[in-house]
């Protein structure tokens, strides 16, 4: 695969967040290669060879891709021809998401969701994958994103009110993407 032509490699099962890529790379007449199980040798090579354009990843996955990139001393840039990275399933440390964006460059996005609520609740998009920090020292790499279009995001009390800006609650999340109950 190579060009404009999407293909994704899939290391996960798709019953979870790969599943959700499968779809959508299918959906626009791309090659979904299914692997066995996630191997950081495999993927490098994989990734480096030119034919997978989408990683699906997660972030301990990134991880171990990235020590393996190290390992075999890949240049930092671009890896082969892959122009999206989209990962989700846990939060990243921020260290590890400025790394894989050295490698990847404007290639991550993250994704939020919930098993409530279809992904994604909210997204940092490859532009917002930066050093920045907030006026409270929180990296910007530590965040889940922005809430998503058409979906509604607060942090709650046990009471459901929401919570001003700093406070500790649940996230809740309304809109057509959750399920019911």
């Amino acid at each position: 695969v190579q060009g404009d032509v999407l293909g994704a490699l899939h290391t996960a099962p798709i019953s979870h967040f790969s599943g959700g890529i499968n779809e959508a790379v299918t959906a626009v007449g791309g090659l979904n290669i299914l692997d066995s199980g996630f191997h950081a040798a495999r993927v490098a090579e994989h990734a480096a060879s030119g034919e997978i354009t989408v990683l699906p990843l997660v972030p301990t996955m990134i991880t171990m891709l990235l020590e393996e990139l190290e390992r075999r001393g890949a240049p930092t840039g671009r890896v082969g021809n892959v122009k999206i990275v989209p990962y989700a399933s846990s939060a990243i440390q921020a260290d590890r998401a400025a790394k894989a964006r050295e490698y990847f460059g404007e290639a991550m996005h993250q994704l939020y969701g919930a098993s409530e609520a279809q992904m994604p609740i909210a997204a940092l998009a490859p532009e917002d994958h930066v050093a920045d920090t907030n006026d409270r020292g929180l990296p910007r790499l530590a965040s889940a994103g922005r809430p998503t279009t058409y979906v509604e995001v607060a942090i709650v009390d046990h009471e459901r009110r929401r919570l001003p800006v700093g406070e500790t609650g649940e996230i809740a999340t309304r809109g057509a993407h959750v399920g019911p109950g």
